[in-house]
């Protein structure tokens, strides 16, 4: 062998020298050998069984793959309808489903492609599909649970056995609320103890089924009753505001309160939008403009601008004799996003939104809408209607076109509080607290009765009312006698705050 040809085997790696055979080899060696091959064996099997659990393939006719997936195990042929599906038994969350096809449409099925039934083989269509047939027969199920506890609370019923039909009624409009012969089946059982629950119920069958005969006729005697009662209240807390517009403005006590509450008006309103800064921390804000440690920047732009938009109200629209504008809603908007987001502030949207299940109208209706809002709302038919019952009314058209991006709830606040205001009412406060109650009737205004939104408002109005009357009463004299009063500055009170606060 020439030099050239031995540097090109060592080169290569090769070696001239002869190689041991096996036989050759120590124990230790061999039994080495023997355990690495049975390693080997043994992790080819487990592959193997790992890729059975996940995938099967079924080849066609002559056991051969398509030249698609030969190279790629996990592709996804197109799924064939019938092909793949849902059993009605699946869970969302277990780890392993077994997909079946039980429909038996073999002439369906491509037979040149492979079918693959794994996870990888349902698309979202299918996904969406069999989660549809789910809650539909889950719903068909608690319907069916629904009509079993009504069929129970119309035989409790019959038995005098009034509390225990009670809570069959409930549980059967908890599992289907939108079944009308519940619905007015509990007003019935309502109407002698609370009318203005009964009457809803009433309402809200016969908006599901306005065929319900039997609910229409509960309805109409229902309703003129409620409206009384609703009048009542409406006059009832007249009453008590008649005896605030009389309390001179400069009174020490009134002009204390109305600091407080403004503070406590502005904490309320931005909470209730998710704004996390507390009672002590929104009053320095206002008061100090200083920033609070561990707090975003956009919730101290919150606080600012409502009470920028606050400040707007009392100085501007609260003192000029006319009209509700757009123009003034864009303002007051304005000023509510001002500094959280100045690009948005004051211009109505031009954006699709949504606000959970409820869909505001299309970017191009909003400007009509708002100007048949502000028509309405100027309106000689909303002159007839009591303060309170249009200020809520208003709020609630005002959120449902949702003219803005962002901020549609605060601004709806603030003008139901210039509407008051101009009556002679206190702003008022909805507090954090009442947030989910809050929300609870603006759905139930969605669905067709605004009633309950509108007795939520005047409650509210009440409580703020009160909450000023017992405030001043905390004085030696009464409300009257404070109304009465006189008031004369000897030059030692001292006016908290600038003179529009």
């Amino acid at each position: 062998m020439t030099n050239s040809q031995n540097c090109f085997q060592h080169h290569k790696g090769f070696s001239t020298e002869p190689k041991p055979s096996f036989h050759a080899l120590s124990s230790s060696s061999r039994i080495t050998i023997y355990c690495s091959v049975l390693l080997a064996f043994v992790i080819g099997v487990l592959i193997q069984l790992v890729i059975n659990r996940f995938i099967t393939i079924e080849p066609d006719g002559d056991s051969k793959l398509s030249n698609r997936n030969r190279n790629d195990l996990f592709s996804r042929p197109p799924r064939q309808q019938g092909l793949v599906r849902f059993p009605s038994d699946v869970s969302w969350f277990t780890s392993t489903v077994t997909v079946v096809d039980n429909n038996n449409n073999e002439d369906l099925i491509d037979s040149s492609k492979p079918v693959i039934k794994s996870h990888a083989a349902l698309d979202a269509k299918a996904f969406q599909n069999a989660k549809q047939k789910l809650q539909a027969k889950t719903q068909e199920s608690l319907k069916a649970e629904a009509h079993a506890s009504y069929k129970a609370a119309i035989e409790m019923m019959d038995h005098g056995k009034k509390e225990k039909a009670r809570k069959l009624l409930q549980h059967a409009i908890l599992l289907d609320p939108l079944d009308a012969d519940i619905l007015n089946a509990y007003g019935e059982f309502l109407i002698k103890t609370d009318i203005v629950m009964a009457d809803h119920m009433f309402k809200q069958a016969s908006i599901i089924c306005p065929t319900h005969i039997r609910a229409l006729i509960n309805l109409q005697k229902t309703a003129p009753l409620v409206e009384d009662l609703d009048a009542a209240i409406y006059n009832r807390i007249a009453m008590k505001r008649d005896l605030l517009i009389h309390i001179p403005e400069h009174h020490p006590a009134l002009r204390r309160l109305k600091k407080e509450l403004y503070y406590q008006h502005i904490y309320h309103t931005v909470a209730i939008e998710g704004n996390t800064l507390n009672l002590h921390q929104t009053r320095a804000i206002v008061e100090t403009r200083m920033t609070v440690g561990g707090k975003s920047i956009s919730e101290h732009n919150e606080v600012i601008g409502l009470d920028a938009a606050l400040s707007y109200i009392n100085s501007t629209l609260l003192n000029r004799i006319g009209k509700i504008s757009i123009d003034d809603i864009l303002e007051i908007h304005k000023r509510v996003l001002g500094f959280a987001d100045p690009i948005e502030a004051g211009q109505l949207r031009n954006t699709q939104v949504f606000v959970g299940d409820y869909i505001p109208p299309r970017p191009g209706e909003v400007q009509t809408l708002m100007e048949e809002f502000v028509d309405w709302l100027n309106s000689e038919e909303t002159a007839e209607i009591h303060p309170i019952k249009l200020a809520a009314i208003a709020h609630y058209k005002l959120v449902t076109i949702h003219p803005f991006y962002d901020g549609n709830g605060r601004t709806s606040r603030l003008l139901m509080n210039l509407i008051l205001m101009h009556a002679g009412y206190p702003p008022v406060m909805i507090r954090v607290q009442q947030k989910h109650e809050y929300y609870k009737h603006l759905e139930t205004g969605n669905r067709g009765d605004i009633r309950p939104f509108i007795r939520f408002i005047a409650d509210c109005t009440e409580v703020t009312v009160d909450e000023y009357i017992s405030a001043l009463t905390e004085d030696p004299r009464t409300v009257h006698d404070i109304a009465t009063y006189e008031y004369v500055d000897d030059g030692r009170t001292i006016i908290v705050g600038d003179e529009e606060d």
